[in-house]
């Protein structure tokens, strides 16, 4: 019996690759998720592999179906004024199931290889969807606790249940991870303060720059929906402001709120006009609250029979989405090595999985430091 806490991407698309790639039966799988509704509208970029993988999945059909994914085309990368034109090759229909390496997943990642993009609550909903199709069981009651006798650990919800393997994919808030497991928090990079803009019309493109700060911008290929414009708060000039946390946006006083809107408003401007888009994209909104960006890592990944998988384990890799595609590929397939392990009487170690995840975590982060978090 395998339990799986939190049914974002990280956790839903662990439950699927155990059924289809683990030979685990749906029946022996459980996810607890709270929400009643997935409402998360930012959109990520997927590349190739990743897109590969959810065919396997049976997922990206029922993005394609529900006109929720769409291709990038354009990416300008401002600081050597460069652009690149995103290639598409045809997904097979039919492909077969292929570990893949996290050098892959980085490297597609970065050249832009087969970019789409989608929204997380699309995103979200058709991998519930498919979930449900292969008979997945969700159950809505709180993990109250993860409750150890010093062999394994079992969850608490009115009830104590028993689960062979428990996975943790309960994102970036780490409630249970914090409290019942200890596991402490390593920070990896230097602490970034962001602001969120949106701007329409802008299309399938995306836009980086780091001149004058860092900053993002990515549109909606799947709708006609405001693109995403992130911009880098200047660090002599974060007195003047009310900033976020890790979790939570910031509460803006009117000063502060005047000094993220101005700073807003100009910076976009600024990043805009070094576009070629037409017509001129026009600002839509500033969000009045800011946040952090951060690269951090836990720990540790396995205790006895709890594994810590996606933004549960790391965080930051802000650059275009990175870190969903490993949690959609790469996490499932260390996952898989787990299970299939334990059912043929060779389970991997805490240690060997602690490893590996630190290994994909360096990889990461040594990514975001050497591209966006690079000074």
């Amino acid at each position: 019996m395998i339990a799986i806490v939190g049914a974002g991407p990280a956790g839903l698309s662990q439950a699927i690759s155990l059924v289809l790639f683990a030979s685990i039966p749906a029946s022996s799988i459980q996810i607890f998720e709270q929400r009643p509704a997935y409402t998360r509208t930012t959109f990520v970029l997927l590349n190739g592999p990743t897109v590969e993988r959810l065919q396997c999945m049976g997922v990206r059909q029922i993005l394609l179906r529900n006109q929720a994914i769409g291709n990038c085309r354009d990416l300008y990368l401002l600081d050597d004024m460069s652009k690149h034109t995103y290639t598409h090759e045809n997904v097979p229909t039919n492909p077969l199931f292929r570990p893949v390496d996290v050098d892959e997943l980085i490297c597609a990642q970065l050249n832009g290889v087969g970019f789409v993009s989608v929204s997380l609550q699309d995103l979200e909903t058709a991998l519930k969807e498919r979930a449900v199709e292969l008979g997945i069981t969700f159950i809505t009651k709180k993990v109250q606790q993860l409750v150890s006798n010093g062999l394994c650990y079992s969850i608490q919800t009115d009830e104590i249940i028993d689960f062979d393997l428990i996975i943790i994919a309960e994102g970036a808030k780490r409630n249970l991870i914090s409290r019942d497991l200890g596991f402490s928090t390593k920070l990896l990079s230097q602490r970034d303060i962001f602001v969120r803009v949106h701007v329409s019309p802008v299309g399938p493109v995306v836009a980086v720059g780091k001149n004058g700060g860092k900053r993002l911008l990515y549109g909606d290929s799947a709708h006609s929906r405001d693109a995403l414009v992130f911009l880098q708060y200047p660090k002599d000039k974060l007195d003047e402001i009310n900033t976020g946390t890790e979790h939570f946006f910031s509460n803006a006083s009117n000063g502060s709120l005047n000094a993220v809107q101005e700073y807003g408003s100009k910076a976009t401007l600024d990043f805009l006009s070094q576009l070629p888009i037409h017509p001129s994209p026009k600002i839509t909104s500033i969000a009045p609250e800011t946040f952090v960006v951060q690269d951090k890592v836990l720990s540790q990944a396995m205790i006895q029979n709890v594994a810590v998988v996606g933004d549960a384990f790391r965080q930051g890799h802000f650059f275009t989405g990175l870190g969903t595609n490993l949690a959609l590929v790469a996490d499932c397939d260390l996952v898989i090595s787990l299970v299939h392990g334990m059912l043929l009487g060779d389970p991997m170690s805490a240690e060997e999985f602690n490893d590996n995840m630190l290994s994909i975590a360096e990889m990461l982060v040594n990514t975001d430091l050497n591209t966006w978090f690079s000074e």
